[in-house]
């Protein structure tokens, strides 16, 4: 719905200004006298902002980021452990909020809430910005009555993967110019440089070395049919696209990701991490054990882990022990099933979770810098091989046609 915002008198004269969220400007007025207000103004709030600033202009086009929702998160848990109610602390943050669409969202939350809707419910409206991870913690937390733990929690998870991201993007960074770059000169050799030069071994006429005419064939394959083969790699990835989104195809890939060296480790261990830590949090604000295994195999990001968790949650529900049926599975490490047993046990599986999930995030950093440091040395051999075989095969021929001068 629109968010207005309005002037308005009270019955001693003074002057309030804020939002309100309304199907049209009428009904805003009806809603502003229903607060004991008389409205002197009332404006539409994007229409007002609409045209601000073209930089603010393209952050509502793109929507409400990451980084938007991290730092929402993490103000309102702070708000919230403060002992401030959710209107109060969501007016607060309307009143920080620089920019429109946080702002726009915002309101609306903040009167959905005020008119009876739980937080979790007006948060559900908005499946774009928050996802059924987040509602779902927001829900476990009203329900448990820790919401501000909960969303605290939730921010951590947030900034971490937030940071995660940010350090794969720095670390891919020269690797994908070096990569760029090597595939921009290759291209150019094969379909510029290359071509003129089989005009001079055509005019030897001498048998050629076997290099030399790979590298003839493959720059006459690309030179002259290059439309195809773009065309060819286009429809080959929409297809794999396509194929991905179906469930099948996307168990397929998920499964396939979990067996590439390194690569599938560092997937198995990041996952099952984020489910362990999710899942010693829902436990500690007293969600059940079903509901919070539902809840934290949202987290994990991988449909053939998201399997196993589902068919552990069925054993555990038919009187099994969870660390016993996450063990059959064959994913999860000793590491990680034993502690949930000790857990079990004791009754501090809350507690052994977490813990292990610690030890889990540390391996998957050790596996993040081992990737990291093989990136740079692969790419230089790889881009190495592929320059030195084009020189080969160009020179070759060329201290043939010498010798033969001479």
């Amino acid at each position: 719905m629109p968010v207005f915002l309005y002037r308005a008198l009270d019955s001693r004269g003074q002057t309030h200004e804020d939002e309100v969220v309304a199907e049209s400007s009428s009904a805003a007025r009806e809603v502003i006298r229903k607060k004991g207000l008389y409205p002197i103004e009332v404006s539409d709030f994007i229409q007002q902002h609409k045209f601000s600033s073209p930089l603010s202009y393209l952050k509502m086009s793109k929507g409400f980021s990451a980084s938007s929702l991290s730092a929402f998160t993490r103000h309102l848990a702070t708000l919230l452990s403060a002992g401030l109610q959710v209107v109060p602390a969501m007016s607060i943050l309307i009143r920080q909020s620089r920019d429109e669409i946080s702002r726009r969202l915002f309101i609306q939350i903040r009167e959905n809430v005020n008119e009876g809707m739980s937080l979790e419910r007006a948060m559900k409206e908005h499946p774009k910005i928050f996802s059924e991870l987040y509602v779902s913690l927001v829900r476990a937390g009203e329900a448990s009555g820790a919401l501000d733990k909960i969303l605290s929690r939730l921010a951590d998870y947030l900034e971490l993967q937030k940071n995660l991201r940010r350090r794969f993007t720095s670390a891919l960074a020269y690797p994908a110019l070096m990569l760029v770059t090597g595939i921009s000169v290759l291209i150019f050799m094969m379909t510029f440089v290359v071509p003129r030069v089989v005009k001079i071994f055509s005019r030897a006429q001498q048998e050629l070395p076997w290099p030399t005419q790979v590298l003839i064939k493959s720059s006459y394959a690309l030179s002259h049919y290059a439309e195809l083969w773009i065309l060819a790699f286009v429809a080959l990835t929409a297809l794999f696209f396509a194929w991905n989104r179906t469930e099948k195809g996307r168990w397929a890939v998920e499964g396939a990701k979990l067996k590439i060296p390194l690569y599938g480790a560092l997937i198995l261990k990041r996952g099952i991490a984020r489910f362990g830590r999710t899942l010693g949090e829902l436990l500690r604000a007293g969600v059940p054990i079903l509901d919070a295994l539902t809840i934290s195999k949202l987290v994990i990001g991988n449909k053939v882990l998201e399997h196993s968790v589902d068919r552990a949650r069925e054993e555990t529900h038919k009187g099994g022990t969870l660390g016993t049926s996450l063990e059959k599975s064959g994913y999860f490490p000793p590491v990680f099933t034993d502690m949930i047993g000790v857990g079990e046990q004791t009754g501090r599986l809350d507690d052994m979770l977490v813990k292990v999930s610690e030890h889990l995030e540390e391996e998957s950093e050790s596996t993040i810098q081992t990737m990291m440091s093989l990136v740079d040395p692969v790419l230089i051999l790889a881009m190495g091989v592929a320059v030195g075989f084009v020189v080969l095969a160009v020179l070759l021929p060329l201290f043939e046609i010498s010798q033969l001068i001479r």
